[in-house]
């Protein structure tokens, strides 16, 4: 997933590096909200 909005942590990433942190990318099936509102896109 791509985030827009709010922040997410994820449990576990060995997939991502950085630059695809950097452009919002992350793993939705390991992601856990942690601001009160999240945006994401799943194209």
């Amino acid at each position: 997933m791509r985030l827009l909005e709010g922040e997410v942590k994820m449990a576990h990433n060995d997939v991502l590096d950085d630059e695809d942190l950097a452009d919002g990318i992350r793993l939705a099936c390991q992601s856990h909200p942690v601001t009160d509102s999240v945006r994401a896109t799943y194209h």
